[in-house]
């Protein structure tokens, strides 16, 4: 799609694919989904040029396939949104920030990698902001800060920032290791805050 995309159902309605056939959303311009979508078992990918935003009350689903979120801007995820992804893993890209005061559930792994930030900017939303067996982060500048850090339940954890910190408060166990995406087990160039409320290894 040449320009921007904006995906919006009526009252009681959604989006829904539902074949397990791969899906592809790629447009020049921002994509802004306001409401959920329902996609079948296949991979599906959100390719966007400039931002992606997910708007509040959004709760979108995937079957078994693996989601692609990469944009060449920002990646936004509103304060009552949510993205799951059943058994498939889930990958987030941004130029620029990711900011996560939705929801962004897993039972596979997720990454979310992002050339500036990876932040937290509403005090509200879910307790939890990101759900998954397995979680990547890699931000060039910050990932979250100390009032608002960036709450997590998953099990295997890996993290890369830069000078503005990295700071992450996990329910649960946590075993710290390399998971991938060239992120060493725990690194930042400033400080590095990680609290969780079980055991930690690694």
């Amino acid at each position: 799609i040449t320009g921007d995309l904006l995906v919006q159902s009526g009252t009681g309605f959604a989006l829904t694919v539902a074949e397990d056939i791969p899906v592809l959303w790629q447009t020049t311009g921002a994509q802004t989904w306001v409401d959920a979508f329902s996609l079948g078992g296949g991979d599906s990918t959100f390719r966007s040029a400039s931002h992606i935003s997910f708007f509040a009350g959004g709760n979108s689903s995937t079957g078994n396939g693996d989601i692609y979120l990469l944009a060449g801007g920002d990646l936004n995820f509103a304060t009552t949104s949510g993205i799951q992804s059943g058994s498939g893993s889930l990958l987030a890209e941004a130029v620029n920030t990711i900011l996560v005061n939705g929801a962004i559930v897993s039972s596979a792994s997720v990454g979310l990698l992002a050339g500036r930030e990876i932040n937290v900017s509403a005090i509200g939303g879910p307790v939890v902001r990101v759900t998954a067996s397995e979680l990547i982060l890699n931000a060039g500048y910050k990932i979250s800060t100390g009032l608002l850090p960036l709450t997590t339940d998953v099990d295997l954890f890996s993290a890369r920032s830069g000078a503005g910190g990295l700071y992450v408060a996990n329910n649960g166990d946590l075993l710290i290791s390399n998971t991938g995406f060239s992120v060493a087990s725990l690194n930042a160039d400033g400080s590095v805050d990680v609290a969780f409320s079980g055991h930690q290894a690694g």
